[in-house]
């Protein structure tokens, strides 16, 4: 039995939507372009927890200051 696969056209950047809302963010922050190695460092340091080995960087410009 022959095993096909397909090959599905994606964007290599893995565009996606990103929304955030809450305690940390600021408000009314419209983003041109998220990269998906910053998400979990952002999350990370919303909850105060270390990612040293991240190869992305919190994007502290939704962050809301101190």
């Amino acid at each position: 039995m022959a095993v096909r696969t397909a090959t599905i056209q994606a964007d290599p950047e893995l565009d996606g939507i990103f929304i955030a809302q809450g305690a940390g963010m600021r408000r009314r922050v419209k983003l041109e372009r998220v990269r998906n190695l910053d998400v979990a460092p952002t999350i990370a340091h919303l909850l105060d927890v270390a990612l040293p080995t991240a190869d992305g960087k919190p994007m502290e410009h939704v962050l809301a200051g101190p």
